[in-house]
């Protein structure tokens, strides 16, 4: 094989507790410590994304952090680190670089060096790392990896010439991954323009004007038209391991869609203390109402699920599913209509998380059972036809993919 300007048996393979300390954020480094008029930046395991720089949402102050019982001089940490996303599937693995005093979760691990080293060749070699770590929690079907397993299981390569070739090395790194970053760029925009699409189909249905053509429509509250379910259950209990559980992280925006189906057992850890049971699941809706501006709403097809208590779980009454079709139901809360209501309080100002009262007291325009066939089976072919784009746009990303890990391989093995 032919090999680059340094030959990979000549690079010393370290374990990860030679090169770094490990910082696992603390269990009191909650969101509720997160203040509008804080200065300290407060990081969660969401905000890292595989990009060096971090962006920001919360921030704290040090009375907050004295109020949970953590001493700032201690959590708050101030060397130039490598953060790394500990939990959840889909997250677990991801890597940032921030270089300013912050304090983050107990999701998200600060990587510090302790010799020499370059912080941007770390930050490449965890995203080449990143499938190995997240297969450690698909495997065990934990939601968090340890610190322990980062020290025994993560080894890095370094190249003779030390932080200078490291350098090297990167500038050429980042050289190729330019023309794979533009490829990626143009899939974004694809899926982007696919998703407005949907959305224009779907805009187009729930306009004032149309709602007005439709035959028979009546306005009934949603509260006279379906039930909630409110059934919970706490999570030790081993009978519910093998249940689907759906949470927010689970539903495509704007589409009622799951795009990603996993079992409660994988979930075990979450933070909430409590779920709801979904029997005779078959047909309900659920909605998201933590953040109405996400739009995330889905019609399960399974006989028993879980749900985090995000969501509000509505099944059609039996007395009035001669008059409202579960997929109606779906889309009338996919529709501007009701994206408009439910974020616009009594006093005409925005709201994102709406009550469940305030969800129920919805006045949904009622066509006849006909015309919400009608409607139902058009948008769920065009959702249908949106899906196998948005697949092939897929596909064209995964090739992507490969071609940017042979590039990380190449260049952690000195071939680049």
């Amino acid at each position: 094989m032919k090999q680059g300007n340094n030959n990979p048996k000549t690079w010393q393979l370290l374990p990860l507790k030679e090169i770094l300390n490990i910082e696992v954020g603390d269990d009191q480094a909650t969101k509720d410590i997160a203040d509008a008029k804080g200065t300290i930046p407060y990081i969660q395991s969401g905000d890292v994304k595989n990009t060096k720089d971090i962006r920001i949402r919360f921030y704290t102050t040090r009375d907050r952090i004295e109020a949970k019982g953590m001493k700032p001089d201690q959590k708050v940490l101030t060397k130039e680190r490598l953060l790394l996303a500990m939990a959840r599937l889909g997250t677990a693995g991801r890597v940032g670089i921030f270089r300013e005093a912050a304090i983050h979760n107990q999701a998200t691990a600060a990587l510090i060096p302790i010799i020499p080293i370059d912080i941007d060749f770390l930050f490449y070699y965890f995203r080449y790392r990143q499938p190995l770590v997240a297969q450690e929690v698909e495997k065990h079907g934990k939601p968090r990896i340890t610190k322990k397993y980062l020290q025994e299981n993560i080894f890095i390569p370094l190249p003779p010439g030390g932080v200078e070739e490291e350098k090297r090395i990167v500038e050429r790194l980042e050289a190729r991954l330019r023309e794979v970053q533009q490829g990626y760029k143009l899939i974004e925009n694809t899926q982007r323009e696919i998703t407005n699409a949907f959305n224009k189909a779907l805009l187009n249905i729930f306009t004032p004007e149309q709602i007005e053509k439709w035959p028979g429509t009546r306005r009934i509250e949603l509260r006279n038209m379906v039930d909630t379910i409110q059934e919970r259950v706490v999570q030790q209990n081993a009978q519910l391991e093998s249940y689907l559980y759906i949470d927010e992280t689970h539903i495509t925006p704007e589409r009622g869609l799951l795009h990603t189906r996993s079992t409660w057992q994988a979930h075990q850890e979450s933070i909430e203390s409590s779920i709801i049971l979904l029997e005779q699941a078959q047909d309900v809706v659920l909605y998201y109402k933590s953040n109405a501006l996400a739009r995330l709403a889905v019609l399960l097809d399974v006989d028993q699920a879980l749900c985090s208590t995000t969501m509000i779980p509505l099944r059609v009454r039996k007395d009035r599913q001669k008059d409202l079709l579960p997929g109606f139901l779906l889309w009338s809360l996919l529709s501007k209509q009701f994206l408009a209501y439910v974020t616009t309080n009594k006093q005409g100002m925005m709201q994102t998380s709406p009550s469940v009262n305030k969800v129920l007291s919805y006045e949904l325009p009622l066509p006849d059972i006909n015309m919400q066939r009608d409607i139902v089976k058009h948008l769920m072919r065009v959702q249908e036809i949106t899906h196998e784009m948005q697949e092939k746009a897929d596909d064209s990303r995964n090739k992507l993919t490969r071609v940017e890990r042979a590039i990380f391989q190449k260049a952690f093995q000195g071939e680049l």
